[in-house]
């Protein structure tokens, strides 16, 4: 199960994303040829672009933009983009929390889906709640640049305590599972207690 592309992601969380598809596709009875898989580490690495774009971090790389659309399938690629688009232009403003909700989880929920359909694999819930606990922790770790740039986040204005959100990602979590899904579940539980911790120390360093 683990994945063995030409390619390897360049930081433990998209390895750890790669290796969540890899395995799903394994309790499926699948296995994802090299193809595949390099194909989804240039899709994690298209993602992490146009977000960085779209959230005013950085230039949008034309280059490497391009490079990254050569590398994988016209269709669902252009869906994909089309569908994050969309949402980027209705971002919603900081101060309209559950729209703010809305918007994120829809980001991630497009994201996984297009990975999956990459993969050729069922979409997963639990996979949502996982990605979610994620960004509470990048959310939580940016908050000063995302306060600046005026970005909606987990953590705007009217949202609940990020330790509220980050149990409640956990539960849900715990819910979506299914019975083949033990991996995400003890991953999902230390990623959790990670998520809590890097709340109390965000809150000793603000």
């Amino acid at each position: 199960m683990q994945p063995s592309g030409r390619n390897k992601p360049p930081t433990p969380v998209r390895w750890l994303c790669l290796k969540a598809l890899t395995y799903i596709a394994y309790s499926e009875k699948r296995e994802l040829p090299t193809e595949t898989l390099d194909a989804l580490v240039a899709a994690l690495e298209l993602g992490v672009t146009i977000n960085r774009f779209y959230d005013g971090k950085r230039r949008l790389p034309v280059g490497r933009y391009r490079y990254l659309r050569e590398k994988l399938p016209p269709e669902p690629t252009s869906s994909y983009l089309g569908r994050i688009r969309g949402l980027e232009r209705r971002r919603p403003q900081c101060d309209d929390w559950p729209a703010v909700y809305q918007y994120r989880r829809d980001v991630l929920e497009v994201s996984l889906s297009y990975l999956a359909q990459l993969a050729g694999i069922r979409s997963r819930r639990v996979l949502l709640s996982l990605c979610s606990l994620i960004q509470l922790v990048d959310d939580v770790l940016d908050r000063n640049t995302d306060r600046t740039l005026a970005l909606p986040t987990f953590l705007s204005e009217g949202a609940p305590s990020p330790e509220q959100l980050a149990r409640s990602f956990w539960d849900e979590l715990k819910r979506s599972s299914e019975k083949r899904d033990g991996p995400f579940l003890w991953s999902g539980y230390v990623l959790y207690i990670f998520t809590r911790a890097t709340i109390v120390v965000s809150r000793l360093w603000p």
